[in-house]
């Protein structure tokens, strides 16, 4: 069975700077959901910084997070989450793999916003430094964290291109440019800079009062943005007024970007998202599940069974007291469970005791349950 949920997450307090960011642009691979733009002249190709928060969705598979080429195989940049959830970088030129490195870290957190900050810069003289990843700091790395890199091939040679700031070529944003492969995630304050590589501390900060990394405000990273050259951008997904304003590029530059199969109708494929950086919405747990065939998807909005069988998810916040809302659309009828002729789909709270069971009867003793026959227990 498939359930798309719709949650409710925690306030953000008026008296904590937990940032600025209001909206997050949801992308369903499931829909082919990404953004588009073909670049004017750069102003240099070998010197550049890529800026995200990003919120991850479906795990195990490849997910696209920025990419550009000539629409071949011989000519590309990418940079994407792989199936074993860590970042890789690849530039292939001239059909010539001249750099692919991935992150010794896996990045499969479900449940949080996260800021990384990539630096490509082939003039560099020290060739480890060419291409560098960062991450929001912590309480041991204040100033942001620099991840270490395997190089499959590489590193990169000098004044090499990168492909991802070329003129005249398309660039992708949830999507590989050379193949149809979509991402699935939640973006937001996505920022180019084009000839200028900002320190991490010039985008956020570690607030020390709730041991976090929280964005600037907008106003200085759109100041940052501007002192860049002509092809960056900064896309805030701020003007929900349709699908063309999403794309709005809020620095100076006027670099609007082409929103591809996103909605904004009211529904299951609702894409412009209150999950945000400093307010993260609760979704289903793709590390915490049982049973088999089990699949989150949908920016772990949307729960499928693909066989005949028990199986649950639970969603990444745990409660334990308060008042709580949340909504739930059946898209598809059930299969028939195990050992019963009665098909059902059920959604409510559990125990912690439960937590591993995909029996019936744990739902029945250890939970509140409302299912699509209209009853629940407890």
């Amino acid at each position: 069975h498939r359930m798309s949920v719709l949650s409710v997450g925690f306030g953000d307090s008026a008296s904590v700077d937990t940032g600025d960011i209001t909206k997050s642009l949801r992308f369903r691979s499931s829909g082919s959901t990404h953004l588009s733009r073909t670049f004017g002249t750069s102003t240099n190709d070998i010197k550049w910084a890529f800026s995200f928060w990003i919120k991850n969705g479906t795990l195990g598979v490849t997910n696209p997070i920025f990419s550009a080429g000539d629409g071949t195989a011989s000519n590309y940049f990418s940079l994407e989450r792989t199936s074993g959830n860590l970042l890789r970088v690849v530039v292939v030129y001239g059909g010539v793999t001249t750099l692919d490195c991935s992150t010794t870290a896996v990045f499969r957190d479900p449940t949080g916003h996260t800021q990384f900050l990539l630096y490509f810069d082939s003039a560099n003289a020290t060739s480890t430094d060419r291409l560098q990843l960062w991450q929001a700091g912590d309480g041991s790395n204040q100033s942001g964290k620099r991840l270490t890199l395997t190089y499959a091939t590489g590193p990169i040679g000098i004044n090499e291109p990168s492909i991802a700031s070329w003129s005249a070529v398309v660039h992708y944003i949830g999507r590989l440019r050379y193949t149809a492969t979509y991402g699935d995630m939640y973006l937001s304050r996505i920022c180019f800079f084009d000839n200028s590589l900002p320190a991490m501390t010039a985008l956020g900060y570690y607030n020390t009062e709730i041991n976090e990394w929280v964005p600037k405000t907008r106003s200085e990273v759109k100041s940052v943005v501007d002192a860049a050259g002509a092809s960056s951008f900064m896309l805030e997904f701020e003007d929900g007024t349709s699908l063309t304003t999403l794309g709005n590029d809020y620095s100076a530059k006027n670099n609007d970007w082409t929103l591809t199969n996103h909605s904004l109708t009211a529904g299951v494929t609702y894409d412009w998202m209150e999950d945000r950086p400093g307010n993260s919405y609760a979704v289903l747990n793709p590390l915490s599940s049982a049973g088999n065939t089990i699949t989150p998807t949908e920016g772990n909005l949307k729960l499928t069974c693909s066989a005949a069988a028990y199986g649950r998810a639970n969603a990444t916040i745990a409660l334990n007291s308060g008042k709580w809302y949340w909504e739930a659309t059946v898209t598809a009828a059930p299969f028939t469970p195990r050992g019963t002729s009665t098909a059902y789909h059920a959604m409510g709270l559990a125990l912690a005791s439960v937590n591993g069971s995909t029996t019936a009867n744990a739902l029945a003793t250890d939970a509140l349950c409302i299912t699509d026959s209209g009853w629940y227990k407890n």
